[in-house]
């Protein structure tokens, strides 16, 4: 996505740093794995069962598209569905599907994201605006 793209750009704005370096406090790969766990669901779901959802959220490659996409394309394809079905929107069922499809799945997953910035900043940055920018009525 674009947002992806302008994010992965960036060292401050990565997932790899944060999820690695939670690792590397590991002694041993119960701990490492443990650590992993926790640096996932700190930014995610706060507790295991996602006791204070998006409490510590980040905008950061790799769960941006791996956490907060996955979410939205979730809500869509339900209220699509919904509204297809003339069915009422569950919120209550929508929650729980969601952490059992999209959040526990990525607090309990091993991927491993890039721990150094990868294109230009600037030059995607111009790209977004250039894409996104409005063209004035009756100029093309």
């Amino acid at each position: 996505t674009d947002m992806e793209r302008i994010l992965a750009t960036h060292q401050n704005f990565l997932l790899g740093p944060w999820i690695e370096d939670a690792k590397a406090l590991g002694t041993n790969d119960q701990e490492r794995s443990l650590y992993e766990f926790n640096a996932r669901n700190q930014i995610t779901l706060w507790g295991p069962d996602g006791e204070i959802a998006d409490y510590a959220n980040k905008q950061w490659s790799g769960l941006v598209a791996d956490y907060y996409a996955e979410r939205w394309a979730l809500m869509i394809k339900t209220l699509e569905t919904d509204l297809m079905e003339g069915k009422k929107f569950n919120h209550t069922a929508f929650q729980q599907e969601m952490f059992q499809q999209v959040e526990q799945p990525f607090t309990l997953a091993n991927k491993t994201y890039p721990l150094y910035p990868s294109g230009d900043t600037l030059q995607i940055a111009k790209e977004l605006h250039q894409k996104y920018r409005p063209t004035p009525a009756g100029v093309h």
